[in-house]
């Protein structure tokens, strides 16, 4: 349909993920001294902000006023926004569950992992921790939408029991 009105389809946005709810979670062992818990996001949405943009710098312009209202949604769920934390204290790695009250889908996003703490298995426990505090609200369904369309990102979602269910992408048309 989309050809037909002159767009062609260019890069991809991003890989839609799902995770069975009947498929185990499995367990997860953290590197010596670090330490997975929720994140208090405006008492240190310095530090959040900081690992976000280490994984997406598009996000630079995400400020406190930003987070404050993200932090104050009615559909936010401060126990689900999840950060492995390091030895020094700094944030390694994130993955904040959304739960749509209206739909009762769950959403994980955005997860990453800081350059710094990568192939340690950081990011396979945020999002263990996050799937795991999400059994109690019994979504109908788990998904990522427009994750990452990479090889790593794939290995990473496919460890924790996401299924991928195909691919989203940019349609353009010149005018």
């Amino acid at each position: 349909m989309l050809k037909g009105m002159g767009f062609e389809r260019a890069s991809i946005e991003g890989a839609y993920q799902v995770h069975p709810l009947d498929k185990p979670i499995p367990e997860c062992q953290l590197p010596d001294d670090y330490s997975v818990r929720h994140a208090i996001i405006m008492e240190e949405w310095e530090s959040y902000r900081e690992v976000q943009i280490a994984v997406f710098p598009h996000i630079k312009e995400m400020g406190e006023n930003l987070l404050e209202t993200f932090s104050t949604a009615s559909f936010y769920v401060p126990e689900l926004d999840i950060v492995a934390v390091d030895p020094d204290g700094n944030f390694a790695a994130f993955c904040t569950g959304r739960l749509d009250p209206v739909s009762e889908i769950a959403e994980l996003e955005p997860v990453g992992t800081h350059p710094d703490h990568r192939k340690r298995g950081l990011g396979k426990a945020v999002i263990l921790e996050c799937l795991k505090r999400l059994q109690k609200y019994n979504p109908i369904a788990v998904i990522i939408l427009g994750a990452a369309p990479t090889e790593g990102a794939n290995r990473l979602y496919e460890s924790v029991g996401f299924e991928h269910k195909g691919v989203a992408y940019h349609w353009v048309k010149k005018v």
